[in-house]
Formats: structure tokens, sequence, C-alpha cells
């Protein structure tokens, strides 16, 4: 094999190592506040939340009810349930002060 292909060879293996390497990114957490107005955890109406995508990449667009002004929040994690009733208990669980350790 002549040096050019090899080169040409070697540039494509590196470049496939770096597309494998899966991106990292931090975003910092921070408590639910509206950007605009700044209340702590405000009633926002989620405008509509059509279209398709990858879990890991949802975000929704809201309205506060406060100061009436959109923007956007992205979620810092995730917490499943297979049902409305696990959801509901995890709610009550966090009014209360409690956790639930197997969600």
């Amino acid at each position: 094999m002549d040096k050019r292909a090899v080169e040409l060879l070697e540039r494509g293996v590196v470049a496939l190592e770096k597309l494998s390497e899966e991106p990292s990114f931090e975003i910092p957490a921070s408590p639910p506040l509206c950007p605009h107005c700044g209340f702590l955890d405000p009633e926002v109406v989620m405008q509509d939340a059509g279209g398709i995508g990858k879990l890991s990449e949802a975000f929704f667009e809201v309205i506060c009810q406060k100061c009436s002004t959109k923007f956007f929040v992205v979620p810092q994690g995730w917490v499943n349930f297979t049902t409305q009733g696990e959801l509901t208990e995890f709610f009550e669980r966090a009014e209360n002060g409690n956790s639930r350790e197997d969600h």
C-alpha cells in the first residue's frame, strides 16, 4: 500500500474514533425560577408539546402565570413511572418531605 493510502486510512480511523466518542456536556442545575420575574416555582402553562425527538433532548416551552412571559425549560434528569398512580404517589411523598429511593 502506498504512503498516501496509509495516511488516508489513518486519518479515517482517527475521525471514526472521534465520532464514536459520546459528547459530554454539563448543564448546571438551578432552582425552578422564572428567568424574567424571578418568582420561585411559578404556575406555568405548557405550550403545545407537539413534536417527536429523543427523550434526552426534550424541552418545554412554558408561560409564567406571574409575569405572562414565555421561556423554555430543560429537565435535568428523569424519574419514570409505569402508572399514573406511581406518579401521584411520588408527588404526594415529595409534598410530605419523603422521597422514593427506588425511582
